[in-house]
C-alpha cells in the first residue's frame, strides 16, 4: 500500500474512521460503576473457584429452596 494512503482511514469521510472512534469513546462511556461491577464479579468468581467463597453450595440450597418452595 502506497504511503501517501494510510492516512485516509482516520478521514472523517470513511466508515473506518468512525467505528475506530466510537470503539475509543466505549471504553469511557463504561465508565467506573461499570468496571467495579466487572471486578465485583470477577473477584467473587476466582475467590469461588479457590474455594474460599461457599458460593456453589449456596446457589445449590438456594434451587433446593426453590423447588421445595409451597406458598401458605
Amino acid at each position: 500500500m502506497r504511503s501517501d494512503l494510510w492516512g485516509l482511514r482516520y478521514i472523517q469521510d470513511y466508515p473506518a474512521e468512525g467505528a475506530y472512534r466510537d470503539s475509543r469513546i466505549n471504553r469511557i462511556w463504561e465508565g467506573t460503576n461499570e468496571i467495579n461491577r466487572m471486578l465485583i464479579v470477577d473477584t467473587l468468581m476466582r475467590a469461588a473457584m479457590k474455594g474460599e467463597l461457599p458460593l456453589l453450595q449456596v446457589i445449590q440450597q438456594a434451587t433446593q429452596d426453590l423447588l421445595t418452595f409451597r406458598p401458605k
